[in-house]
């Protein structure tokens, strides 16, 4: 058992390692340095609590490089392990995601030092200030920011726990106080009422910003695989599309198309005869700008691929002029086909099906979110 003895502010925590050949002990020693502001009591509980981790680490690793930084280890799983595990986009975001809100915080903090008391203080702290230093002055991040946060962390620790780069994964042991426990909550969504004003307010827009809001409204699809739609994806004589593109946007690179999210993103989905017809009058109306894009269901207005971020934009501010709630965008159209789905009592696995989910846990974890205005919803396709 490792021994603590205090000195100053400070704990030296020392660890027997055995006995070398000659029969001498051999110690391995360190330097636990509790957070500003707590009391003697709770310093010494702390410093127990490292005591425990380090020692297990140090039993396990002898060689262990505790002294390695947090954001030496992220770029060691950034350039080794992220190429392997994440799509280009998804790099991209999550490498934004550790840039903005884990390296200037926790960054420099040694692997010795990050505990799970450490990072309980961390997650908490991202929930009053997230946004300090970045995009607003002391602004609270939302339980999903923080939860997506977490889940890199956790990766990455994991990643290295694999590879026998460290010995436990400490992001396992957080408290999550108001996170839910798979870092989802269930986003804004549209109750009937307001997907029929949406609709409703459709008929004044542009006609081809009109048939993308409508699909995916009902396709539950993600905004990238409809912006993706190809003619000979779309087959009108059995009312359904297919999914096995999306549109993707990287920096410095633009847009380009992709395999779907997940192998299970590849899918044919059926839809209404109205919404089927409304697609097929788009393409009887379309101007082709571009001739190298021709196949493409829709088009940017200069002729490129369709402006994801600028549909978002369009969507977000009719959403303001007809009072809906500030965190809706086009994704929270897919929610809203998700609570149609659930609470007109289709089954789980036809559900996921239709979204594309991984598995069905996704879709069993989201639904748990829809206990609410979502009844509202079960008789929506049936008054349209």
């Amino acid at each position: 058992m490792a021994s603590i003895r205090k000195r100053g502010n400070n704990f030296t925590v020392t660890v027997s390692m055995g006995y070398d050949q000659n029969g001498k002990q051999i110690k391995k020693t360190t330097t636990y340095k509790p957070p500003e502001g707590v009391t003697d009591k709770k310093a010494e509980k702390l410093a127990n609590e490292y005591a425990v981790i380090w020692e297990q680490k140090i039993n396990g690793y002898v060689s262990l490089d505790e002294n390695r930084t947090l954001r030496e280890l992220i770029e060691w799983f950034l350039e080794t392990a992220a190429p392997h595990k994440w799509r280009e986009t998804t790099l991209h975001v999550n490498t934004g995601f550790l840039n903005r809100y884990v390296l200037p915080r926790i960054g420099n903090r040694k692997l010795k030092e990050i505990t799970p008391s450490l990072l309980d203080r961390y997650f908490a702290e991202l929930q009053k200030t997230g946004r300090t230093g970045y995009v607003k002055k002391d602004e609270p991040l939302s339980a999903n920011t923080v939860g997506r946060t977490r889940q890199l962390i956790n990766s990455i620790f994991s990643e290295a726990v694999r590879k026998e780069i460290m010995v436990r994964n400490p992001c396992r042991l957080t408290t999550l106080v108001g996170l839910p426990s798979n870092g989802y909550k269930a986003e804004s969504f549209l109750d009937s009422t307001q997907a029929k004003s949406l609709l409703k307010a459709l008929e004044d827009c542009d006609f081809q910003f009109k048939v993308i809001i409508t699909l995916l409204l009902y396709s539950g699809a993600r905004v990238g695989e409809i912006c993706a739609l190809r003619l000979s994806s779309v087959d009108f004589e059995n009312n359904v599309i297919y999914i096995n593109k999306t549109l993707t946007y990287i920096p410095d690179k633009g847009y380009s198309l992709e395999p779907p999210k997940t192998k299970n993103s590849t899918r044919y989905i059926a839809l209404p005869q109205n919404v089927m017809d409304l697609l097929k009058k788009h393409f009887e109306t379309r101007i082709v700008l571009n001739p190298e894009l021709e196949e493409m269901c829709f088009h940017a207005p200069e002729g490129g691929y369709c402006h994801i971020w600028g549909i978002n934009r369009t969507f977000k501010n009719l959403a303001k002029k007809l009072g809906l709630p500030d965190d809706i965008h086009t994704h929270s159209l897919r929610h809203t086909a998700t609570s149609i789905m659930i609470n007109s009592d289709i089954p789980t696995r036809v559900i996921s099906e239709q979204l594309g989910h991984a598995n069905t846990v996704i879709t069993v974890n989201i639904s748990n979110g829809y206990t609410r205005k979502a009844t509202q919803l079960r008789r929506f396709y049936q008054t349209k």
